[in-house]
């Protein structure tokens, strides 16, 4: 200890004798533990001694077999001092093991392969599966991917990625299919230290539960919250409506449309959710509109027979209930069961408005004994919309026929997702992101990618933000976002 501050400087070191340069390196390596060196490194930041210690905690790390760690130090030291008496050798030794673990690397795949969801889960694999494929034919590397089989349980993803992780650590984790086993894998993987990036599992704040955790999903909540946005500030509309189903997802959707409205200073008019089964929905259209019906009634007074609102051909005058009612945005978050019975409603029960869509809108779902009424409407894309003419889509299902043909049929939405989740963490071994660390760091800073399933922008919790809207432009469905 008494020799110590004599190695601080830039000329000091050159009054030190090499024996007790020597006897300061046998300390390094044997005697301080690693938190010691780690302690003692920090201490004299720019100084020979910072150098010494480092190097010897890079030894002592690649000592105790911990290559991801030692990887990380190795190219931190060399980012600060690319010149120096001990540059040279740690970078040979950074190659040497650069090349050891990118040929051994590790990618868990926390899927369902059997069981009732096997079928998604097995989807998702061949687009990872097919990402990876490209790389090795790039790089002439071996990625090991491991399968670990969830059964699409909250359980037995617990069980099974737990048991993987108590002897290995992979570079990333792609997985699980279900929201509910998302929550549990990103626990266990941010106590691990290993990033997760999960393709189908769209919950909100799957994301926002760990550092580590990132969703290609965007949530419901994410594209009803959009929508909303974009209907008030791109379409001028000012007063809105919701009409959902009284489950899980139409009070999602609903509630976060309806919160979004008030956040963006305009004004809800009112906010139903219906029993699934309903088939008349006129006592739900009259109770939405009678605070617009009352706010009519002064204006009624005053009008003469000449008004269409509130006369007839006749001149006589109309019931409330037969008043033109406007409402500039309708959002029915629905089914595609329901979509025939509840849109023709709407209009029948003299409301005049812009449909805005979500959950069973497709064009797919816009049947066309009901075209005439959504024309102009905008609703955000469902689970399963692929732009056909996307390039990154084209390339991938040319690549996916041509391997996986046999199976029949274009490939899948899934299987998309999981080219994508490939893609990146594909694409970050690549660059360079070799250990969970450096793939965390790639993954954060990623930003923008363009994925055959669509555009991922990840936020700063690490959830994919992009929202495409489609519009109906005379009876034809138009991507316009």
């Amino acid at each position: 200890k008494g020799f110590i501050p004599l190695l601080t400087g830039h000329t000091v070191p050159k009054l030190v004798s090499e024996n007790s340069w020597k006897s300061f390196d046998r300390l390094l390596w044997g005697y301080l533990t690693l938190e010691e060196l780690k302690l003692l490194k920090a201490s004299y930041i720019g100084t020979v001694i910072e150098q010494r210690a480092w190097y010897f905690y890079i030894k002592r790390l690649l000592r105790s077999n911990r290559d991801f760690v030692a990887l990380e130090q190795l190219r931190d030291f060399l980012r600060e001092y690319p010149e120096g008496e001990l540059t040279e050798e740690l970078r040979q030794i950074a190659q040497e093991l650069e090349g050891e673990i990118e040929s051994n690397l590790v990618v868990a795949l926390l899927l369902p392969f059997t069981g009732d969801y096997g079928v998604y889960g097995n989807d998702i694999y061949r687009g990872i599966k097919l990402a990876f494929q490209d790389f090795q034919t790039v790089k002439g590397r071996k990625i090991i991917l491991k399968r670990l089989d969830t059964t699409g349980d909250p359980l037995a993803t617990s069980l099974v990625l737990k048991s993987f992780l108590s002897s290995s650590q992979p570079v990333a984790i792609i997985g699980p299919l279900k929201s509910e086993c998302a929550v549990v894998a990103n626990l266990i993987a941010e106590e691990n230290g290993i990033p997760i990036i999960t393709p189908t599992a769209n919950r909100e704040g799957l994301a926002e539960m760990s550092e580590l955790a990132f969703q290609l999903s965007t949530s419901l909540e994410k594209k009803t919250s959009f929508l909303a946005v974009y209907a008030h500030q791109e379409l001028n509309c000012s007063t809105f409506a919701v009409i959902a189903p009284d489950d899980e997802y139409g009070r999602r959707a609903g509630h976060k449309f309806s919160a979004t409205v008030l956040e963006e200073g305009a004004q809800l008019v009112g906010s139903s959710y219906y029993p699934l089964g309903t088939v008349d929905f006129t006592p739900i259209l009259n109770s939405l509109k009678e605070p617009l019906l009352e706010e009519m009634k002064e204006q009624a007074d005053t009008s003469d027979s000449s008004n269409p609102i509130f006369y007839d051909e006749k001149g006589e005058k109309r019931p409330p209930e037969e008043w033109l009612v406007q409402i500039d945005g309708f959002f029915v978050p629905t089914y595609p069961e329901d979509l025939p019975t509840i849109i023709p409603q709407i209009p029948f029960n003299y409301v005049e408005t812009r449909f805005l869509g979500a959950l069973g809108w497709s064009e797919k779902s816009l049947k066309s004994d009901f075209l005439e009424y959504v024309d102009s409407a905008v609703y955000v894309a469902d689970e399963f919309y692929i732009d056909q003419s996307e390039p990154a889509w084209r390339m991938f299902k040319k690549q996916y026929l041509e391997e996986y043909g046999y199976l029949g049929g274009s490939p899948t939405r899934f299987a998309a997702l999981g080219y994508d989740a490939g893609g990146i963490i594909s694409k970050g071994i690549k660059s360079g992101a070799l250990t969970p660390r450096l793939m965390h760091k790639y993954l954060k800073e990623i930003g923008e990618y363009n994925g055959a399933a669509g555009k991922i922008i990840f936020d700063e919790e690490g959830a994919n933000s992009f929202v495409p809207l489609l519009m109906v432009k005379r009876e034809r469905v138009v991507r316009i976002k």
